[in-house]
């Protein structure tokens, strides 16, 4: 069973499927950086992250995250579209880190992490089907 899962997870994915972790970077860049909503002040697990910068200098490299990942997209190739997943996996890893550094009964970290995997994942498996992937 193990090895027919590993088959499974090794085949070629498309390459959109960064884009849903693009999408999900740019919104909670936007919803971070919004001036009238204070997300990290209302919650303690986010204190890590306000002693290394404001809150809206996280929306705001959040949001530069996603636009990397959508940009490969808009320009696919394989060097956009692996430098986005990269780029997403080590945000969120870090994001996750500092908010489990912050508070780890929150599963906030958890879903950080989870989006890091999930960039992980989409990075490593276009690397390794470089040479099955068609680019336009």
């Amino acid at each position: 069973m193990s090895i027919k899962l590993v088959e499974r997870l090794s085949k070629p994915i498309n390459t959109s499927a960064v884009s849903i972790m693009a999408f999900y970077t740019v919104i909670w860049g936007v919803f971070v950086t919004n001036p009238w909503v204070e997300t990290f002040g209302t919650n303690p697990e986010y204190m890590t992250l306000l002693v290394i910068a404001p809150e809206w200098t996280w929306g705001l490299l959040a949001f530069v995250v996603g636009l990397i990942g959508l940009y490969g997209l808009i320009k696919p190739s394989y060097k956009t579209v692996t430098q986005g997943a990269f780029v997403a996996c080590v945000f969120w890893l870090a994001v996750s880190f500092l908010c489990l550094v912050g508070g780890w009964t929150s599963v906030a970290w958890l879903n950080y992490l989870a989006a890091s995997a999930y960039s992980a994942f989409v990075y490593l498996n276009l690397r390794i089907n470089r040479k099955s992937l068609k680019f336009d």
